[in-house]
């Protein structure tokens, strides 16, 4: 990838449509429970959380976030350069956790910096973008073709070094697909352990992603 192309790409990564917060609605039932499922009409999604998992506030979810502090001071830079705000957080455990939480990120981005790109090459450009940004980072799945809600996606599975907030270090396993609609691009997210009773196989994460659902 060239530099202005990795400039480009960055810059993309950073930024965001106004869809990410308050576009969409989690409703309780008349026992004031979570209900099951997150909808946006103006995103056009539709979200079922996982039995037992949590719906949660995105800027909460940030801040609790085991791997929101980056392993070096130029990678913190990255990453703050990439980071962005989800549409909705979904996860196994109620926040705050003491560790990593498997989680689920739902984010909506403009797809402008990749016209006329299939799912394919759009990931394909962001893992050159993302594979220099993270410590260790490795890919565990390689990216391939993948389908969310009958829309064609491209789906990998990489591996990375994050730390806690107080400077514990610790490996995070996270898997992307990228569905790009129109001049919309979605991106979905699941970050867990690699190790340990928090991991999620490849097959857990598929029935994670068969939750999510597009309204048209």
């Amino acid at each position: 990838m060239s530099l202005r192309s990795h400039s480009r790409m960055c810059l993309f990564v950073a930024s965001l449509l106004a869809l990410s917060t308050g576009t969409g609605a989690v409703s309780s039932g008349q026992d004031g429970r979570q209900a099951d499922t997150f909808r946006s009409e103006v995103a056009k999604i539709e979200i079922q959380r996982p039995p037992g998992w949590h719906f949660q506030n995105p800027e909460a979810a940030v801040k609790y976030s085991a791997g929101a502090k980056a392993t070096t001071a130029e990678t913190q830079e990255a990453l703050r350069r990439l980071g962005t705000s989800p549409l909705i957080v979904v996860t196994k455990h109620p926040e705050p956790y003491k560790t990593l939480n498997p989680t689920l990120y739902v984010i909506v981005r403009s797809g402008t910096q990749f016209p006329g790109q299939s799912a394919m090459e759009i990931t394909r450009s962001i893992k050159a973008g993302i594979s220099n940004v993270y410590s260790q980072f490795q890919v565990v799945d390689d990216i391939r073709s993948y389908k969310v809600s009958g829309y064609d996606g491209g789906r990998m599975t990489v591996q990375y070094l994050s730390a806690t907030r107080d400077g514990r270090e610790f490996a995070n396993r996270s898997t992307f697909v990228f569905i790009p609609r129109g001049s919309i691009l979605y991106q979905l997210s699941i970050s867990a352990p690699p190790d340990g009773t928090d991991a999620l196989d490849e097959t857990t994460r598929d029935r994670i992603l068969r939750l999510v659902h597009f309204l048209e």
